[in-house]
């Protein structure tokens, strides 16, 4: 497994790390990540997980 990128929560943010990019939009509860010229080694399953942190009153 390999790490590409973080992305803090905002309601609209796009971060970028070389060829991946990936933009949150929390309105739309969606996330797209985009690989720039991509070759045949970017083959792969790819997963995105999401930690909210909640806070106890």
């Amino acid at each position: 497994m390999i790490f590409l990128l973080r992305q803090i929560s905002s309601s609209t943010r796009t971060e970028k790390s070389n060829r991946y990019s990936i933009t949150f939009r929390k309105s739309a509860k969606s996330i797209s990540l985009v690989i720039s010229a991509s070759q045949v080694e970017d083959s792969a399953k790819y997963f995105c997980a999401l930690w909210e942190l909640t806070h106890s009153v």
